[in-house]
């Protein structure tokens, strides 16, 4: 496995295959997965609509997949694996080598398709979430306990 830049594009060959991923300072996991998903369908001799079918996938689902607009969860990893003749381990072992390719040459990688700066807001809304369902249950167990008449003994 190697990697070499060609004008705009990096270009990750590998067993003469290749997978480009556009110069950006930052990209995305799921741009990376679905830029190998991509090439593993091709690779097949599959369209979009014939891997989709073949997985129970919509159609427009794969379509985003592949665009690493999102990311395919483990059940629909192993069902594209199953149709291609191959495991999810050999995606996600893809995409880690890509992942290590891009940050060593100064290419962020996110872990989520979502702008960085509104990420933050969105971890914060779930700890102020999650601090909330806490204080109910808390509360609500505490009600519990002083509503219950104390046992004879």
């Amino acid at each position: 496995m190697f990697y070499k830049k060609s004008s705009a594009n990096l270009v990750f060959l590998q067993k003469n295959a290749k997978i480009s991923v556009e110069m950006k300072s930052e990209t995305t996991y799921s741009a990376i997965l679905g830029r190998i998903l991509a090439q593993e369908r091709k690779k097949a001799g599959m369209d979009q609509a014939k891997i989709a079918g073949k997985t129970g996938i919509n159609r427009s689902t794969w379509s985003r997949m592949e665009n690493g607009e999102v990311t395919p969860d483990a059940l629909q990893l192993n069902k594209i694996a199953n149709a291609l003749g191959t495991t999810p381990e050999k995606f996600i072992t893809e995409a880690n080598d890509a992942q290590k390719h891009l940050e060593r040459k100064k290419i962020s990688v996110r872990m989520v398709n979502e702008r960085p700066d509104k990420s933050s807001n969105k971890v914060g809304a779930f700890l102020i979430g999650a601090a909330l369902g806490a204080l109910i249950t808390a509360l609500a167990t505490a009600k519990d306990s002083s509503e219950t008449p104390p046992e004879d003994e």
